[in-house]
């Protein structure tokens, strides 16, 4: 199961203290209940994927814009990143956390 494309956003037109679930929405659907706090940071997921998917083969400190800036792996590398590399492992559960159901 693929994420709802964003942009997401906050439904505050409903939101009490005392009432702690709001909606994110993506457009007029409201994709998810939560509290004010989390709401806010699922809201914004969409664009940090988009932020870290960009980062992934940047290049920076490389003249070859086709490496990853963490663990310097190569895009069309045998192995791609490193075992240990932060930013691919995040981008893997990330992208496995896509195809779970609900």
């Amino acid at each position: 199961m693929k994420h709802t494309p964003g942009p997401w956003e906050v439904d505050k037109s409903g939101y009490k203290p005392e009432n702690a679930d709001i909606c994110v929405m993506c457009g007029n659907k409201c994709i998810c209940t939560t509290s004010h706090e989390d709401a806010r940071l699922i809201a914004a997921a969409p664009d940090m994927l988009a932020m870290l998917e960009e980062s992934e083969w940047s290049g920076a400190y490389h003249e070859n814009p086709d490496y990853c800036p963490i663990c310097v792996a190569a895009k069309d590398g045998f192995h791609g990143h490193d075992a240990d590399c932060k930013l691919g492992n995040l981008l893997k559960r990330i992208k496995g956390a896509e195809q779970c159901s609900p």
